[in-house]
């Protein structure tokens, strides 16, 4: 056994889009797993914001209680201006801390939004290949980083000379069809690689607690969902199929954790949230609240971590 519990997160995986291609006929490793399995739906009161989304799912607790909901751009207790939450600024405590606490070994690998701990009784890499990099990459060992690139590679988003608008790795291109071909790419030679990386980590010993996220499901929502049922442009017929086949790609690296981990592991495989049109209005509060005059001395901004 490679590990006694698998943690496997779908950063953006949308359930929607998951049994839709499972009903016909996709994602089979997937709609099997999930037959087979206890399943339930994240109760997340931000239903229409996925920004505080795995800060919950990494610590347990409320983001409205540690005060991260919305790491790129938020306001923070007594600031009147929007601004990125800095690294320092983020609990690292999670369950792996908890489990490594209690003298576990554990693996943790580009979960989203996740920081180093200072100590841990394993290994910790973030930012490899996820779709933000809110806090830098990083690793524990220090130096695991380095060698896990040196023998892998660099994440094809995060190695694209495109000017980047966002933090985000996939929102550099210029719109084209042609880069959105190769935007589908990257992402599927991206799961390939991030794959056989995971695969090197988990090889490695056994561990109690191995953890690890994927983000295509992330920039493919983003990117290639309005080309969904034969929307894309004329000569680039296979844009229309992209969020399938990145989906695909993603099931069935699924399916090669799940064997590589070996008999009798426990399995918990995360769709963190879907992709709908923005409803609510909580991503206009910061300019309102600062535009009203309210972003000091009023208490209107959550407190920060």
């Amino acid at each position: 056994m490679s590990a006694r519990a698998l943690v496997v997160g779908l950063d953006a995986g949308d359930a929607f889009l998951l049994g839709r291609f499972g009903a016909e006929g996709g994602v089979q490793r997937f709609s099997s797993f999930a037959r087979d399995a206890a399943t339930f739906r994240l109760a997340n009161p931000l239903a229409t914001i996925g920004g505080g989304v795995w800060e919950e799912l990494n610590i347990g607790r409320s983001c409205g209680r540690v005060g991260v909901f919305f790491p790129g751009r938020q306001l923070h207790t007594g600031e009147t201006a929007p601004r990125q939450v800095e690294v320092d600024e983020v609990d690292p405590r999670a369950l792996w801390t908890v489990a490594s606490d209690a003298g576990k070994r554990v693996a943790v690998i580009d979960v989203p939004h996740s920081v180093s701990p200072k100590e841990l009784n394993g290994v910790f890499v973030s930012g490899w290949g996820t779709h933000d990099r809110f806090y830098g990459a990083e690793s524990l060992p220090a130096n695991l980083l380095g060698e896990l690139r040196d023998r892998h590679g660099g994440y094809p988003l995060w190695s694209r000379p495109w000017p980047r608008r966002t933090t985000a790795a996939c929102d550099g291109h210029d719109g084209t069809p042609e880069q959105y071909e190769q935007l589908l790419d990257d992402l599927l030679e991206g799961i390939e690689r991030k794959t056989a990386l995971l695969l090197d980590v988990l090889g490695r010993e056994e561990w109690d607690l191995f953890a690890c996220g994927f983000s295509e499901a992330h920039c493919s929502g983003h990117q290639l969902l309005h080309f969904l049922d034969g929307a894309a442009p004329e000569g680039h017929d296979r844009l229309a199929k992209g969020i399938r086949i990145v989906y695909e790609r993603l099931d069935s690296a699924l399916g090669r954790l799940i064997d590589a981990a070996g008999p009798g592991v426990t399995v918990f495989a995360v769709a963190s949230h879907s992709f709908v049109d923005p409803t609510g209005g909580q991503q206009l509060m910061p300019e309102v609240l600062v535009r009203l005059g309210y972003g000091s001395g009023h208490g209107a901004s959550a407190k920060s971590a």
